[in-house]
């Protein structure tokens, strides 16, 4: 009888050892910007198989960067992903990628969605055309084009 209680309690102690692993497991499925970052740059057709640094130095040469500056080890937020979708659409705007805001929304939801990432309100909604895609103008965009159409 003292062998099983003896097993019971190393049962015991194995379980809670595991209950308290848990929470660093999940504490590694956080999204961070750097990993968001490679696959944007892939996604966006700008880099294949780069490394967190050359993601975000091809990033930061279409002027796609958070305020603040990318972060890589920062957990990527919805702040974030509105403040890229706003320069990318600036970079479309100026030349320096070849997208539609459609496009740019579809990309952003696909990472979202990819990354189990909650998107911004603004982003969460599918773009019905022209008319129910948020611009950046609208958004409080840095070129504030004065609504300029994006083409692709």
């Amino acid at each position: 009888m003292r062998y099983v209680s003896v097993l019971t309690l190393a049962l015991l102690v194995c379980m809670s050892t595991s209950l308290t692993v848990r929470p660093s497991v999940a504490a590694e499925e956080i999204v961070t910007q750097g990993g968001y970052a490679v696959a944007l740059a892939q996604k966006l057709g700008i880099a294949e198989g780069p490394t967190v640094k050359d993601a975000i130095g091809k990033l930061k040469e279409m002027g796609i960067e958070p305020d603040g500056g990318w972060k890589p080890d920062a957990e990527m937020t919805p702040d974030v992903v509105l403040q890229l979708y706003k320069q990318m659409a600036d970079a479309a705007e100026n030349g320096k990628l070849e997208l539609t805001v459609e496009k740019i929304q579809a990309i952003l939801r696909d990472l979202g969605v990819n990354f189990d990432l909650p998107l911004p309100p603004e982003l969460s909604r599918p773009a019905a055309g022209s008319q129910g895609a948020p611009s950046p103008s609208t958004l409080g965009g840095a070129g504030g084009g004065g609504g300029a159409s994006v083409s692709e």
